[in-house]
């Protein structure tokens, strides 16, 4: 049967913005079960769930998590440990970890890099906020060909404000299960 998530491939950078843990995995497993069905290499970045609780939600969803990440395919760390590996968050050093990542997926024979993240992690990180707008902006101009993305923000956990500008750097939205190009999608505005 026909996903709406079937329609991110490589080279789109969507943003799903969600309201319930429910919500938010009705849309994140799919992403993930397509990307290993597409042969792609993925990484869920957790943030308000644990990994123990996001790798039950794709056990649940029929991903043998042992054997996908056993063979690379599968990678579910916490934010803190893919982020601030240097002690705090550096957008440009992110930005080349990704594009590095996306590159070592290909050497390894998957077709791309395929990562999710749980923005949430950035709330209890000081400067955090600033720094991920930068950080959207950039990788939106710098996004990996072979890179599918999906940045998750939680709606009761960000200001409208700081949701606002998200919208304007994804060309992509997903809301209520539906994948929308973004008609606000608007990155001119941040000149970095």
């Amino acid at each position: 049967m026909y996903n709406p998530l079937e329609q991110l491939v490589s080279g789109h950078h969507a943003a799903l913005l969600y309201r319930t843990p429910q919500e938010q995995f009705e849309s994140v497993i799919p992403f993930i079960l397509i990307g290993l069905l597409r042969k792609e290499r993925c990484l869920y970045v957790a943030g308000e769930n644990t990994v123990q609780a996001i790798l039950g939600q794709l056990k649940a969803a029929g991903v043998d998590v042992e054997r996908e990440q056993r063979r690379g395919a599968l990678n579910v760390a916490p934010g803190r440990e893919v982020f601030l590996k240097s002690g705090m968050f550096q957008p440009e050093k992110m930005l080349g970890e990704l594009q590095a990542e996306t590159a070592k997926a290909l050497e390894d024979g998957f077709s791309g890099l395929r990562a999710t993240g749980e923005m949430t992690w950035t709330l209890d990180v000081p400067g955090a906020l600033e720094d991920l707008v930068q950080y959207e902006a950039a990788l939106d101009r710098l996004f990996p060909k072979k890179l599918t993305g999906l940045c998750q923000y939680n709606e009761y956990s960000f200001r409208g404000a700081l949701l606002g500008e998200m919208i304007y750097l994804h060309p992509r939205v997903i809301a209520k299960g539906q994948v929308m190009q973004n008609p606000w999608y608007n990155p001119a505005r941040y000149k970095l």
